[in-house]
């Protein structure tokens, strides 16, 4: 890139990042339904303030795909770990 046009000048002060709505509603997340065809497969605290909820749909969960997700999970588990490394 070999020169810049600013076609807006940033707000002066703090600005607040992008929110996004994610379509619930008022409802607080711990409210939240699974939806039609959605089956809540596990639910656990997983912190002093941290909760996790598994919805499944479209099948069972067998051995199979509790590997796949074990799989995605420690995958995601590498990439937070490298942006902590990066942090430091």
């Amino acid at each position: 890139m070999n020169e810049t046009i600013v076609e807006h000048r940033a707000p002066e002060g703090k600005t607040q990042p992008p929110m996004f709505p994610l379509g619930l509603g008022e409802l607080p997340l711990n409210d939240f339904q699974a939806s039609v065809g959605e089956t809540e497969w596990i639910a656990n605290r997983v912190g002093k303030e941290t909760k996790v909820r598994l919805l499944v749909s479209g099948g069972e969960m067998g051995a199979k795909e509790i590997g796949k997700l074990i799989k995605l999970l420690e995958a995601q588990r590498s990439v937070l770990s490298d942006d902590e490394d990066d942090d430091a």
